[in-house]
This record gives C-alpha cells, structure tokens and sequence, in this order.
C-alpha cells in the first residue's frame, strides 16, 4: 500500500507543477490586458494582441484537455481524472488515520466529496464521491476542453468557437479546486492560493523599446 501511495505523490506533484504553470500563464496574461487597457496609444486592434490572446487561449486549453482527461488504454497517461480513478480503486491504502492527520496539518480542510463514514464512523475515500467530483470537473471544464479537441488537436469540420476568458478561468478554478482536495487527501498540504508571488522582474522586458520608430524608404 506504501508503494501506492509514494506513486499517487509522485504524480501529485507533477500535477502540481501544470497547475501553477496555470496561474502562472493567467497572472501574466491579465497583466498584459491591464497594460494594454491602460494605454490608449496601444489599445487597438493589432496582429500582436491577437497572438497573445489566441496562444494563451490555446495553451491553456491544451493542459486542461492534459490535466482532465480520461485514462487511455494504448499507453499510461497522467491527469488528475486518471490519478481519483486510482485512488478509488484502491480506496484502503488511504488509512483513516492518515486522513485525520492530513486534516490537522491542512487547518481544518476537509476534501469532503472525496471522503465517507464507514459503519465505524472512521473517515475513508468514497469511490461514488470521487466519481461524482470527476463529473464535476468535466462539466466545469467541458467547453474548453471541446475546443481543445476540435480546433487544437484536430481539425473537425464542425469547428469549435474559442472559449471565453470565464470560461477558461473556471476550469482553472475546476481543476485547482479538486487539486487541492487530493492534496490533502494524499499529503495534508492544502494550497491558500496558487497566485504566483514571485514572478517580479518579468515585467522588464516591457520597459525596453523593442524597435525603432518606423521608417519609409521611397522606391527608387
């Protein structure tokens, strides 16, 4: 049971690391919105705008598909469905008492759709629960991922409209919210925020004039 839960860590964190690459992306991008929305003398339509806001859209649509996605049988692929599915089949290498002392080290927190009382009254993972946050989770991060799969990944002849900024931030939310419950699930460490605090300096590169002013050579 050890071996098992050493894994579902391991790939915790990996899944870690792509939520925060999330936040990290979005806190840069609003940044850049903000600038933009702030100076009349850049804030119109351009070519450059645009390309920001459709690469931003479309990576971060593509680690939503990555990180939502259901497990595949032709090789072994990661996600935080594909990691819940594990736990839930092996719902008793999470002791009982290795949820209540999780519980102390995250303050309180409970992950409570992903938890139930056995007849002891001791707490253990639920499989329906998991079952029931993972349809959450794909209703939540449904239109994003539908882009993702038709315009991104493939080219359906139904093609797929770009989702809405609100659309991509709640399946950010989404997918950090139940993070976060695995997290304690599987290590007691429950996330407050995952809003980047150290990305200073990044803005520097702004300060700098990249071209010149525009010059007009006359054909000869």
């Amino acid at each position: 049971m050890e071996s098992k839960r050493r894994r579902w860590r391991r790939w915790l964190k990996t899944i870690e690391n792509e939520v925060i690459t999330l936040h990290w992306n979005r806190t840069i991008h609003r940044r850049i919105r903000e600038i933009v929305l702030a100076k009349p003398e850049i804030n119109y339509p351009n070519a450059f705008h645009e390309w920001i806001h459709s690469n931003y859209i479309a990576a971060t649509a593509i680690r939503l598909r990555r990180l939502t996605e259901k497990p595949f049988k032709k090789y072994p692929n990661l996600s935080v469905q594909v990691l819940l599915l594990e736990i839930a089949a092996c719902p008793h290498a999470i002791p009982n008492q290795n949820i209540r002392r999780f519980y102390r080290y995250a303050g309180g927190k409970p992950p409570s759709q992903l938890l139930k009382r056995n007849e002891a009254g001791e707490l253990e993972v639920d499989p329906v629960g998991v079952k029931v946050a993972i349809s959450r989770l794909e209703m939540r991060c449904e239109r994003v991922g539908r882009f993702a799969d038709k315009y991104i990944a493939h080219h359906d002849r139904k093609r797929s409209s770009p989702p809405k900024l609100d659309d991509v931030d709640k399946a950010i939310e989404a997918v950090a919210e139940l993070f976060n419950e695995v997290s304690v699930l599987l290590t007691g460490r429950w996330f407050g925020t995952f809003e980047p605090s150290d990305l200073t300096g990044w803005e520097d590169i702004l300060r700098v004039a990249w071209v010149g002013p525009a010059t007009w050579q006359e054909e000869s």
